[in-house]
């Protein structure tokens, strides 16, 4: 809240931007830097009492206040104002007019800004106060304002209070001032996602906390494994007994292969008989041989 305190006041300390804004230096019966158009009557519709645009010692925070009287409405509305022009670079900015209306019988009175192009001269824009706060009939001094987003081109800016129709209206403590445009937060730096190194544990089921969930799956596992351990101990001692009968098998087998003599083979031909030479030439017979 305390950088909103400083905006507040630091846009108060924007410079009023209209020169005589309560109408007290007058010179010739007129406030300086300020310009009066009253437009006289048609010759049919003429009044008695003419319209007029003075000052008069009525003003609400200084002795004097700019007036406007029409005695009656016009055939074709001239608007009589008061208006000054507002010169520099005022293009693109946010300006706030804001001012005091009093009035007697009046059809209408506002404060006017117009925004001018200079080259050639051409109206770009123009917004009253009576859009917010309209100011008719007779009552004593309205604070009234607005605001007006300057256009692109802007040469010059007119303020005026106007009076339409009839009646008397007054005028005072007028100010136009630049509305700081309040700086746009810094935008904080997006904290960096640290992906944590652990497991992801998975969503649990209906009706069971992840604690619960975790145990169940370790002791499911663990049921698992001891089953298998000793389905593999079965195996191992089963063979293991397999092992040994045939340890025995092989044993008594070497045992009775030792005991068993093996008789001499007998001669397949007496010692008596010839030798027969295994090519015997032709015509020869074996008992010719010696």
């Amino acid at each position: 809240m305390l950088w909103l305190l400083v905006l507040i006041l630091a846009a108060g300390d924007e410079p009023n931007l209209l020169q005589t804004p309560g109408f007290e230096e007058v010179s010739a019966g007129l406030p300086d830097h300020w310009n009066v158009f009253v437009m006289d009557y048609a010759p049919l519709e003429k009044p008695e009492v003419p319209a007029q645009g003075g000052v008069e010692r009525a003003g609400r925070e200084g002795a004097n206040a700019a007036f406007l009287y029409n005695p009656a409405p016009y055939r074709s509305e001239p608007c009589n104002n008061w208006s000054q022009v507002v010169w520099g670079d005022l293009a693109g900015k946010k300006l706030r007019l804001s001012g005091a209306i009093k009035t007697e019988d009046a059809t209408a009175a506002a404060l006017w800004v117009q925004c001018w192009q200079r080259t050639p001269y051409k109206l770009l824009s123009v917004g009253s106060t009576s859009d917010k706060t309209p100011v008719t009939g007779t009552a004593g001094w309205r604070d009234v304002e607005m605001t007006v987003d300057v256009p692109a081109g802007t040469g010059f800016v007119m303020v005026r209070c106007v009076l339409r129709g009839k009646g008397k209206a007054w005028f005072d403590s007028l100010s136009l001032r630049e509305v700081a445009e309040p700086p746009k937060p810094e935008a904080s730096p997006a904290p960096k996602l640290v992906k944590p190194n652990v497991i992801p544990i998975p969503t649990p089921r209906a009706n069971e906390t992840p604690d619960i969930r975790e145990l169940k799956s370790v002791a499911d596992s663990l049921h698992t494994f001891s089953k298998a351990n000793a389905d593999l101990s079965e195996q191992v001692e089963s063979l293991e007994q397999e092992i040994q009968a045939l340890r025995e098998q092989l044993k008594a087998l070497e045992q009775a292969a030792g005991q068993v003599h093996t008789p001499e083979a007998a001669s397949a031909e007496p010692s008596s008989a010839k030798r027969v030479p295994p090519l015997v030439p032709h015509g020869f017979k074996p008992e010719d041989l010696p």
